[in-house]
Formats: C-alpha cells, sequence, structure tokens
C-alpha cells in the first residue's frame, strides 16, 4: 500500500478556503471529521500510521475557522447547517462518494447531521465520543453539576459515581 500523500486547498461558496489532505491511496475511503467546533485535525493524524497501511485511503480535513483553514470573523458563519454543507461541498470537491465519515466529538454531531441531510453518499457512519442529543447530555450535566454544589454527601455520591464504569468523560469535571 501506497503512503502517497497530498494537500488540497477547497474554496467553498462562501469565498472561503478550507484545508484537507489524502493520505494513501484505495478503493476504500474515510473522511475525518475533528472535533471543535474550532479545533484541528492535528489530533487524528494518528489514524495515518494505521489506516493507509490497512487499505484505507483517508482524508484529514480543518473546518472552516480550524488551523489551517479560513477563519473568519463572522459569528453568522457558525451554525450546524452551514457546517452540514461545508462538508458537502468537501465531498464534492475531493470527488468522494460511497464513502465512510468518521467524526469525534463536534464531528460527530456534524457526521450525524451529514448522514441524515446527505446519507446516500455514505457507505458507513463512524461516531466517536459525542452524544446524539445535546438536550439530554445537557440534562446529564446539569445533574452532575447540582451533586457536586450539593451537601458533602451528595459530593460523595458524585465521586463513587465517577469512579464507576458507567461516567466516561472525566473532562465533565471541569465544566
Amino acid at each position: 500500500m501506497s503512503r502517497y500523500a497530498s494537500s488540497k486547498i477547497i474554496q467553498l461558496s462562501n469565498g472561503y478556503h478550507v484545508w484537507t489532505r489524502r493520505v494513501g491511496e484505495s478503493p476504500i475511503k474515510m473522511l475525518l471529521l475533528h472535533g471543535g467546533p474550532g479545533s484541528t485535525h492535528t489530533y487524528m493524524k494518528i489514524f495515518e500510521n494505521y489506516l493507509p497501511p490497512a487499505g484505507i485511503e483517508i482524508y484529514f480535513y480543518d473546518q472552516l475557522g480550524s488551523y489551517c483553514s479560513d477563519q473568519p470573523d463572522d459569528i453568522s458563519l457558525w451554525n450546524v447547517e452551514r457546517f452540514c454543507e461545508e462538508v458537502e461541498e468537501v465531498r464534492t470537491a475531493l470527488g468522494l462518494d460511497h464513502f465512510y465519515l468518521c467524526g469525534q466529538s463536534w464531528g460527530g454531531f456534524l457526521a450525524i447531521e451529514y448522514a441524515l441531510h446527505h446519507g446516500h453518499h455514505l457507505k458507513g457512519l463512524i461516531i466517536s465520543n459525542m452524544v446524539a442529543s445535546i438536550q439530554s447530555y445537557m440534562d446529564y450535566i446539569h445533574i452532575l453539576r447540582l451533586s457536586r454544589k450539593t451537601t458533602a454527601s451528595g459530593l460523595f455520591q458524585f465521586k463513587q459515581y465517577l469512579c464507576s464504569s458507567i461516567y466516561t468523560g472525566l473532562y465533565q469535571w471541569e465544566m
């Protein structure tokens, strides 16, 4: 398997530019959506060591407002619908069809939205470290925050919950 790699800047219909990088050559293709919004592709670079050698061509992509892509100062751009259409523009520019979409955290939420609107282009959807319902997640966080601010008994229960196998997001403690 070739470790072929190339970068491509894609101009979006709104005139802004996003960065992409292809690694490998294969009929099996996967577009990676990073967390954020505003994070970068860099923490996903580890996939480069495993997926192309396994026969999967991967595409890194920094969403608008992230790292190698344009970073406009226009809050009207920060909405799910626009990001979803951005993914579609990137897919079209890269010539991807019947591909795998892998989203992590915010990228997972965005991947679900993309699948709901453009699922006919997908061969598969991979979701990592995210929730499917923001409202249920916010309700869950609210309960955790309340238990953190309660009595010593409540704090003890919260710590027990943290140590249980049910709890999976230690970063939430800092919220």
